[in-house]
């Protein structure tokens, strides 16, 4: 369900609430129609991608979505700041397997929580461009690429 003035997306719920009232409801709200990405078919919110990268201990809160084109096709990349603790662990060195680990590992949490696959890129902290004011989450990279004819 779409609310038209909010332009917000949410689900019409029909079961009974607990108290027994039959009047409609509705669950949370996921996010804003205009917020939503569709990449390969799948509709999907920056807020929810978010609600799920800062349940993992190894990030900072700092990220960024990079729309990409490959070929016909869209793609999502996920440019992500690993904290001070994590990048101490790994001496620095991001091309580590245990770096490699929480890569597979963030790109399993969202493929099972989001339905997309996403490829993740880690970043040694405070190194992705900071905003005053609203933070810039999301680059569009797909007019930099050219579709490569066959």
């Amino acid at each position: 369900m779409i609310s038209k003035r909010l332009r917000a997306a949410s689900l019409r719920l029909s079961s009974l609430s607990g108290c027994g009232r039959t009047t409609a409801r509705m669950s949370r709200v996921k996010g804003r129609v205009d917020d939503m990405i569709i990449i390969r078919g799948v509709n999907v919110f920056p807020s929810e991608i978010e609600h799920h990268l800062l349940r993992v201990s190894e990030l900072a809160p700092h990220y960024q979505l990079h729309r990409l084109r490959h070929g016909h096709l869209e793609a999502l990349e996920l440019h992500a700041e690993v904290t001070d603790r994590f990048y101490s662990e790994v001496g620095g060195d991001l091309q580590s397997e245990q770096a490699a680990l929480l890569a597979r590992r963030i790109q399993s949490l969202l493929k099972t929580h989001c339905l997309i696959s996403i490829d993740v890129r880690l970043h040694s902290p405070k190194t992705l461009p900071r905003s005053e004011g609203k933070a810039v989450r999301i680059v569009d990279r797909r007019h930099l690429e050219e579709p490569q004819s066959i």
